[in-house]
């Protein structure tokens, strides 16, 4: 009778993929692939937490070079590695996300943790494809006088793709560059010297 009214009672209705929108090269970015897979399977939030784990992750890493030496060292055996691990996560915050807990202990296991900075750094770029934000770069030969750079931000504001839109600026040395996302602009100039 149900079918004779035309009524498909054997399929469910598409769920939003959880597929990365983008993989960033090498085994790293599959490893940072199938972190945003797994967790963008469970939840929004879950998605949102291993970001904020792994931004901090990378802060300590960078302020840390015991954290980052542990991270690199192939000699540490199985147990050291578990143990330091567990030290790392606490150093993260109470609220780290069994996500990035469960990765690194799986990084571990396959003897890859001296590619976690490379591992969330793809996640990062994974979240920014996600969110939509394109990336643009500019490099100039000379350092832009600040008419060029107000043109340069007049220009990407006006091609801008998202409702949310904010202007960075900051300066370092090497050459000159300034990027742009449509959700988030950043603005960064270097100067060669």
């Amino acid at each position: 009778m149900l079918r004779t009214l035309g009524i498909r009672t054997y399929a469910t209705a598409a769920t939003k993929s959880t597929a990365p929108p983008m993989i960033p090269a090498g085994l790293a970015g599959k490893y940072a692939g199938a972190l945003f897979t797994a967790a963008a399977k469970s939840s929004p939030k879950a998605l949102a937490q291993v970001e904020t784990d792994f931004k901090a992750l990378r802060q300590l890493m960078k302020s840390s070079p015991q954290v980052a030496t542990f991270l690199t060292n192939p000699t540490l055996s199985s147990s050291e590695k578990q143990a330091g691990l567990a030290d790392i996560t606490k150093g993260l915050g109470g609220s780290t996300s069994e996500f990035t807990k469960n990765f690194l202990n799986v990084l571990a296991e396959n003897g890859r943790l001296y590619e976690t900075e490379k591992v969330a750094q793809g996640f990062e770029e994974i979240m920014a494809a996600h969110r939509g934000e394109l990336q643009v770069t500019i490099h100039s030969a000379e350092a832009l006088d600040k008419a060029t750079i107000d043109r340069l931000k007049k220009s990407i504001d006006t091609a801008k793709i998202s409702k949310e839109y904010t202007t960075r600026m900051s300066s370092t040395r090497s050459s000159q560059t300034f990027s742009a996302a449509s959700s988030s602009t950043s603005v960064t100039q270097r100067r060669s010297t």
